[in-house]
């Protein structure tokens, strides 16, 4: 499933997760986040001309204990969020 990641103007990251529940029966990943994320997306303002990008959700890092240094990289051609000391 993919997720989308927001840089916000420091350099940090907002991690948009889709709900599950809103899934319709049937619907395949594709179909479900081109749905989805621009209606959540409209909720949170804050999101409002922020840069995004759509990842697989295994390209964040398991460990949510230092999301305050999580950070949007690019590596080897490929989109990722990585814990970035800052």
């Amino acid at each position: 499933m993919k997720v989308r990641v927001f840089e916000k103007l420091d350099g940090s990251v907002c991690i948009m997760r889709l709900n599950e529940k809103m899934r319709l029966d049937g619907e395949l990943d594709e179909a479900f986040a081109a749905r989805m994320f621009p209606i959540e997306q409209e909720k949170d303002v804050s999101l409002s001309g922020l840069v995004f990008s759509d990842i697989d959700q295994i390209d964040i890092p398991a460990n949510r204990a230092d999301r305050k240094d999580f950070r949007r990289r690019t590596s080897a051609g490929k989109m990722r969020v990585e814990v970035v000391k800052v």
